[in-house]
């Protein structure tokens, strides 16, 4: 329920039905009508609103660090979803 998603923090366990593995490093916080997270390499952060059902992620920004196989793939498929 996206109406409940402020202050909460996930554990992302796949991206695009693909298993991330068990590394800690795959995690989305929402506070205060922001978005942080991290998909295995770079840190992200944005704002999130929501509209009835609907959760809406807005004007991300990562650190641009060079991320290596898989989390290059799981971060920019991550960012995607968000983005969409």
């Amino acid at each position: 329920d996206v109406n409940r998603v402020e202050g909460t923090d996930w554990v992302v366990t796949a991206i695009n039905g693909r298993p991330t593995g068990s590394s800690p490093g795959y995690f989305l916080s929402f506070a205060r009508g922001a978005v942080s997270g991290k998909f295995g390499c770079n840190s992200f952060q944005g704002s999130f609103s929501n509209n009835g059902d609907h959760l809406f992620v807005e004007q991300l920004v990562a650190t641009e660090m060079a991320c290596g196989l898989p989390a290059g793939d799981f971060e920019r498929e991550g960012l995607e979803v968000l983005g969409s």
